[in-house]
């Protein structure tokens, strides 16, 4: 996950009134709406440090693009309901139900590979896409399923390093080291640290590449890079 720092409880309380208001609407209330409120909800949560409380908020709006999606199957809802989908494994991922992640996140990569056939082009379904793939990866990793989680790291890694050497993109950049830190992340939990420290070199390099082209964020500093550094910290001595 990545998030700058916000005002999240004021962000819950707006959440909170929205949809209070959107209830009095009845039957006339956009799904939609409903589901990006109760993301905006559980996100608060989550940043929070209360996953187990933006949990049941995200598996209510992931079932709200569902009822959405019997209305309109085109690939903007897809693409909404893509995005759930990882809200839902990713926090699965933070309150360490992996089994369940591993299974969440392998339905949200069917729905983004859904949206990439409605619009190849489309540079956005290929990024939700991406974040389902490095996601189950990470899930899979947390699991013990070792060689897998490597496996797809490694092979989602070229590709947005190729894509962060022809575009240069802030995102394409950061999704390079943030795969590195995932690798070292997979090792780590595999008890191979010394394989682990050296993945962890790696992506500490990209991290302060970041941070020397003004690109390096405050949940980078604070929770990626501080990550590559404890792990260093134990791995390299």
């Amino acid at each position: 996950r990545s998030s700058d720092l916000g005002r999240y409880d004021e962000q819950a309380k707006l959440a909170d009134a929205a949809l209070v208001a959107l209830e009095k609407e009845g039957p006339d209330a956009d799904p939609l709406d409903r589901a990006a409120l109760l993301s905006l909800r559980a996100e608060a949560d989550y940043y929070l440090g209360h996953p187990e409380a933006a949990l049941p908020l995200y598996r209510e709006g992931l079932a709200t693009l569902f009822q959405a999606r019997h209305r309109n199957d085109g690939p903007y809802v897809a693409g909404r309901l893509a995005r759930a989908y990882w809200e839902v494994g990713t926090t699965l991922i933070e309150l360490r139900h992996y089994a369940e992640a591993i299974d969440q996140l392998t339905r949200g990569e069917a729905v983004a590979q859904q949206v990439i056939a409605f619009e190849p082009s489309s540079d956005d379904a290929r990024r939700i896409h991406n974040i389902l793939v490095v996601a189950r990866a990470q899930a899979l990793g947390l699991a013990g399923r070792t060689d897998e989680a490597l496996a797809a790291l490694r092979a989602n890694l070229a590709r947005p390093k190729t894509e962060a050497l022809a575009r240069h993109t802030p995102e394409s950049v950061r999704n390079a080291a943030y795969a590195s830190t995932l690798i070292g992340e997979t090792l780590n939990a595999a008890g191979r640290k010394s394989d682990a420290c050296l993945a962890d070199r790696r992506a500490q390099a990209e991290y302060e590449g970041l941070r020397a082209s003004g690109l390096l964020t405050p949940y980078d500093e604070r929770d990626n890079l501080a990550e590559v550094n404890a792990r260093i910290a134990r791995n390299c001595t």
